[in-house]
């Protein structure tokens, strides 16, 4: 009888991890030159996704970027810039009780934070091709 009750209870923790995995989403978003960078690409992805669905709050602390309210909704979304070496590692964390709208806003904010990191390297490359001449 012991096992069994063991057995239940270990199937019931997992059964409620299993149920808690469902509803958070993790995609790598890649590699960056500097934390710094990667960090305003995160911002503008944000900020991008807040003007075309709206968002209850955006806070950057750190190497993170939050984002509270996705949708006006109980969606929450953090981009984090793990520095390393030679590159900067972004991650986009999202969290919500509808994994379906989560797909759709993680879509949404990695195809904005892969337009923002691009165009903010070209800058980037720019200007040392400006200040130094290679």
């Amino acid at each position: 009888m012991f096992k069994v009750l063991v057995f239940a209870a270990f199937f019931g923790v997992f059964a409620q991890s299993a149920r808690a995995l469902e509803n958070w989403i993790i995609i790598e978003l890649g590699p960056t030159r500097t934390e710094a960078l990667c960090l305003q690409a995160a911002q503008n992805a944000m900020l991008g996704f807040a003007r075309t669905f709206g968002m209850r709050d955006l806070v950057q602390h750190g190497w993170a970027v939050f984002g509270w309210g996705l949708a006006d909704d109980p969606h929450d979304a953090v981009i984090t810039c793990g520095a390393g070496t030679p590159n900067t590692f972004a991650m986009l964390t999202i969290y919500s009780a509808r994994p379906d709208r989560a797909q759709v806003f993680a879509t949404n904010i990695q195809q904005e934070f892969v337009t923002q990191r691009a165009e903010l390297e070209s800058q980037w490359l720019q200007n040392s091709l400006d200040k130094h001449g290679f």
